[in-house]
């Protein structure tokens, strides 16, 4: 059949793989994006990095510091992690790894406190997770001896989508303390014992 170029810019009788190999160029596609070496054309026609929820930028800090809490107060920045994110919109995800033991007499509570806080740049602290109860110890209508309580504390994690600009750098902090009765015995003791080691992750995961 004849190749045939008709007045309304169509062609008929170009038989598939008719035009010779290298005869359309990259700027003759109708595409978006941007092509490079770390991009592939998609079926829509856009240029886009291969896959998604790939992890950016992380940080970790950890301290052997043990801090002893017999009335109801916090110590600040126990932890402190931070990262500059690599695209624009990603979310944190914020591992906390920590542990305490509580005491407490007859008759009382005592409770372990933690605060997760994010800092944007130099702007002001927010404060994204508070536990009241993030290890208890309660003896109400006990009358013997102490009881102690020993574990792992909460938070383990959690997805954080703050707002940035890129090349902000984002910093998280963990701060502990005490909740509840006083006296006696009554005592958080964080980061103790064997265990005596506390971390913090903080990873970008990009979309």
């Amino acid at each position: 059949m004849a190749v045939i170029i008709n007045g309304s810019g169509t062609i008929t009788g170009l038989a598939a793989g008719g035009l010779p190999d290298g005869s359309v160029q990259l700027a003759d596609l109708a595409t978006t994006g941007t092509a490079s070496s770390s991009t592939f054309l998609r079926g829509d026609g856009a240029f886009a990095e291969a896959g998604g929820g790939k992890i950016g930028a992380y940080a970790t800090d950890s301290t052997s510091t043990s801090y002893t809490f017999t009335t109801s107060t916090m110590q600040n920045g126990v932890l402190s992690a931070a990262i500059t994110p690599t695209k624009a919109s990603s979310k944190i995800l914020v591992l906390v790894g920590t542990y305490c033991k509580n005491a407490a007499q007859p008759d009382h509570g005592v409770h372990a406190k933690t605060r997760v806080n994010r800092q944007v740049a130099s702007g002001s602290v927010t404060k994204l997770f508070e536990s009241y109860h993030a290890r208890s110890v309660y003896t109400n209508g006990y009358s013997g001896n102490r009881i102690e309580n020993y574990g792992t504390m909460h938070p383990s994690h959690l997805m954080d989508t703050p707002t940035y600009t890129l090349g902000d750098a984002i910093t998280y902090t963990l701060d502990v303390g005490y909740q509840g009765n006083t006296g006696g015995v009554d005592a958080v003791y964080w980061n103790s014992d064997v265990e005596k080691l506390s971390t913090m992750t903080v990873m970008e995961l990009t979309t």
